[in-house]
């Protein structure tokens, strides 16, 4: 796996930081929504830009495809 841009790095600890608080009500990882997002820069008094919410928003789905795959392994 190729090094972490030192530019994405702080998205990424963000995206952790996120993940930490999901809720799973049993079907599933769910999405993060705009209103987490929102509401845990704003706690956290941090300003995203565009690029930020969209590169955490892409995090998320390639998080949720690869939970799901994992999920569906388990089930097998």
């Amino acid at each position: 796996m190729p090094p972490m841009p030192e530019l994405m790095s702080h998205v990424y600890e963000w995206f952790i930081n996120l993940t930490n608080t999901r809720r799973n009500y049993g079907w599933g990882v769910t999405p993060l929504t705009y209103t987490e997002i929102y509401c845990w820069s704003k706690l956290r008094g941090i300003e995203l830009d565009d690029w930020e919410l969209d590169t955490l928003l892409t995090l998320d789905r390639v998080y949720i495809s690869v939970e799901a795959d994992a999920a569906a392994k388990r089930r097998k």
